[in-house]
C-alpha cells in the first residue's frame, strides 16, 4: 500500500519568540548535528527590527567606553531555527519525521566574537532538546487513542521550547553573564546526552 502524509507541520523558533512558517528553502537551512556546529558564514540574513520590537529587543549599537570600539547589545546576533515534524501512515505503521533546523536567511550577526557565537550555538542545541522531547513523547506515549491531538502537543512543546529559550536569554543576559552561560552550556550538553536515545530524526511506530 502506498504510504500518504497525513500531517505536516513547520513552526519556525526565533531565539525569542514563536512564528509560523509556510515553507522552508533547504539551501537555506542547517540540520542540526553534533558534528556540524554554526559559523558565523551561517549567519546570512539582514537585522529585523519588526522582529526585535515583537520580541522587546533593541537595535544593535556602539556604547562609549574607554576603547570607543563595539559592544555588545541584545541583537548583536540572532539565531532562527525551526522544528520540522511530519508523519507518513503505512499499511500498519507510521513514520514520524521531527528535525530541528537553523534558518540561515533569518539569522543575523553584527559582531563575530566566539562567546556569543557559542550563546547562539546554544540557543540552537536547546531546539534540539525539545525536539528529542518531542520525539520521546511520540516514542513513549503517542497512542492511536490520542493520536488526533498529537498537533496540540506538538504546540505545547514548542510554547516550552520558547519558554525555556526566554529564560536562557534572561539569566545568561545574552551571554554577558560568563558564569551562568557556563552553566547552561554544561546543562544543554546534559539534556542532550539524557535524551541521545531520541536523536534519530526519523523513526517508525507501530499502530497496532
Amino acid at each position: 500500500m502506498k504510504g500518504r502524509t497525513f500531517i505536516t507541520i513547520i513552526l519556525s523558533i526565533v531565539s525569542y519568540g514563536l512564528m509560523v512558517s509556510a515553507n522552508l528553502d533547504r539551501s537555506q537551512t542547517i540540520l542540526w548535528s553534533p558534528e556540524r556546529k554554526l559559523v558565523w558564514d551561517d549567519f546570512q540574513g539582514v537585522l529585523d527590527k519588526k522582529v526585535l520590537l515583537a520580541n522587546g529587543l533593541e537595535a544593535p549599537k556602539a556604547r562609549p567606553d574607554s576603547s570607543k570600539s563595539y559592544s555588545y547589545s541584545e541583537a548583536a546576533a540572532y539565531c532562527s531555527h525551526a522544528i520540522m515534524f511530519n508523519s507518513t501512515q503505512t499499511r500498519d505503521s507510521i513514520i514520524f519525521e521531527v528535525k530541528n533546523v537553523f534558518n540561515k536567511e533569518k539569522s543575523w550577526k553584527s559582531t563575530t566574537t566566539d562567546h556569543i557565537l557559542n550563546h547562539e550555538q546554544r540557543h540552537f542545541d536547546l531546539g534540539e532538546v525539545f525536539a528529542r522531547r518531542f520525539r520521546k513523547y511520540i516514542i513513549d506515549s503517542l497512542t492511536v487513542k490520542n493520536m488526533s491531538k498529537v498537533n496540540t502537543i506538538f504546540n505545547r512543546f514548542m510554547q516550552a521550547d520558547r519558554e525555556e529559550q526566554l529564560k536562557y536569554d534572561s539569566l545568561t543576559v545574552h551571554s554577558e553573564n560568563i558564569e551562568m552561560q557556563e552553566i547552561y552550556n554544561q546543562r544543554i550538553d546534559s539534556m542532550l546526552h539524557e535524551l541521545e536515545l531520541y536523536a534519530p530524526t526519523k523513526f517508525s511506530k507501530s499502530l497496532r
